[in-house]
C-alpha cells in the first residue's frame, strides 16, 4: 500500500511528459520542409500513375500512351529543374506562373498532335476539372490560413 502514491506519481509524470512531447511535436509535422512549396513533391512514379489514369480515361492506344508518357516526363523534368532553382520565399511568382502556363500550352499542343479530336475534347475537360479542383483547394487553404494566428 505504501508504494501506491509512488506509482500514481510515476503515472502522472509519464502522462505529463507524453502530453508535453505530443503538444510540441505537432508543429514540426505541420510545417512544409525546405523547398517543398505548396503540397507534396511530385515524383516520376506519380507522373507514370497519372499517365496511366489519363490513358484509361481517354482509351489511348499503346502508341498514344507511350507518346503521352514522353510528353509528361519531359514536362515533369523541365519543371523540376525550374522548381529546384526557384526561391519560394522571394522568387518572382508571376514569372514562374507564366513559365508554367507556357509549358502547359506546349504540352497540350503535343497532345493535340497525338490524340483524336474526341480524345482531345475529353482531355481538355479533364484539365479544366483539375484546374477547378486546384483553385478550390487553394481557396480552402487560404480560408484556413486566415483564421490562424489571430487571438
Amino acid at each position: 500500500m505504501e508504494d501506491l502514491p509512488m506509482r500514481n506519481f510515476i503515472k502522472l509524470k509519464t502522462a505529463t511528459l507524453l502530453m508535453f512531447l505530443a503538444l510540441f511535436s505537432i508543429p514540426l509535422f505541420a510545417q512544409p520542409g525546405q523547398g517543398q512549396g505548396r503540397g507534396r513533391q511530385m515524383t516520376e512514379e506519380n507522373v507514370i500513375e497519372r499517365v496511366q489514369r489519363t490513358a484509361d480515361s481517354l482509351n489511348l492506344t499503346d502508341a498514344q500512351e507511350k507518346k503521352v508518357q514522353e510528353f509528361e516526363m519531359e514536362f515533369f523534368r523541365k519543371n523540376q529543374k525550374m522548381r529546384e532553382n526557384f526561391d519560394f520565399e522571394t522568387g518572382d511568382r508571376e514569372a514562374m506562373r507564366a513559365y508554367m502556363m507556357k509549358q502547359r500550352e506546349e504540352r497540350d499542343e503535343k497532345y493535340a498532335k497525338v490524340l483524336t479530336e474526341e480524345q482531345m475534347e475529353k482531355y481538355i475537360q479533364m484539365q479544366e476539372r483539375r484546374q477547378q479542383q486546384m483553385r478550390q483547394r487553394r481557396e480552402e487553404e487560404s480560408e484556413g490560413q486566415r483564421g490562424r494566428g489571430r487571438g
